[in-house]
């Protein structure tokens, strides 16, 4: 799948705000493993 396809327009910009969602999902998809395996942690910063 290239972006290039999906956006026929598609910049520099276009393809650098895929990358960020990308790796934002990415990022808060293992942090919400993380936030589920140790409750204690995941209690001090919901306080």
């Amino acid at each position: 799948m290239t972006p290039y396809n999906l956006y026929p327009g598609g910049d520099a910009a276009t393809l650098w705000m895929i990358g960020i969602t990308t790796i934002a999902l990415a990022y808060l998809h293992i942090a919400q493993a993380i936030w589920i395996k140790t409750p204690s942690v995941a209690l001090m910063f919901s306080s």
